[in-house]
C-alpha cells in the first residue's frame, strides 16, 4: 500500500478524486457488499497484495462476509461455494486484471444479466 500511496502523492488531487469514487461503491451500495469484497480480494490476491487481501471491509463484514469462501477464493472455479453471479463477477474480475483488453462482451453481458442497470 506504501507505494500506491506514494504514487498518488505525486499528484494528490487525483487521490481525492479516486477515493471518491471508490467510496461510492460501498456506500451508495451500488453491488452487494460481499460480492464486492470477494471481487476486492481476489484482485488483491492477482496482484500478490498479501495485506489488502487480508483486509475486511466492515461493510462486507456486517453483510456476512463467509471466511470459507474467502478461503477458497483462489480456486473459485472449482469450488461450489460460490453463486452463479459471484461466477460471473469474479470471472470478469480476473480477466480484467490479467488482461483488460481481452474482458468479452458475453462476460459483460453476464455480469449484466444479474446485476440491476444501476
Amino acid at each position: 500500500m506504501a507505494s500506491f500511496a506514494a504514487t498518488f502523492a505525486l499528484r494528490p488531487e487525483l487521490y481525492a478524486d479516486y477515493r471518491a469514487f471508490a467510496e461510492r461503491f460501498w456506500t451508495d451500495r451500488l453491488v452487494e457488499p460481499t460480492l464486492l469484497e470477494l471481487c476486492r480480494i481476489r484482485v488483491a490476491q492477482l496482484l500478490g497484495c498479501a495485506g489488502e487481501a487480508r483486509r475486511r471491509t466492515p461493510a462486507a463484514v456486517a453483510a456476512g462476509l463467509d471466511e470459507a469462501r474467502v478461503a477458497a477464493l483462489a480456486g473459485w472455479p472449482r469450488s461450489p461455494l460460490f453463486t452463479a453471479v459471484e461466477r460471473a463477477c469474479l470471472r470478469l474480475t480476473e480477466d480484467f486484471v490479467l488482461d483488460p483488453h481481452g474482458v468479452s462482451d458475453a462476460e459483460a453481458a453476464a455480469v449484466a444479466a444479474h446485476l440491476s442497470p444501476p
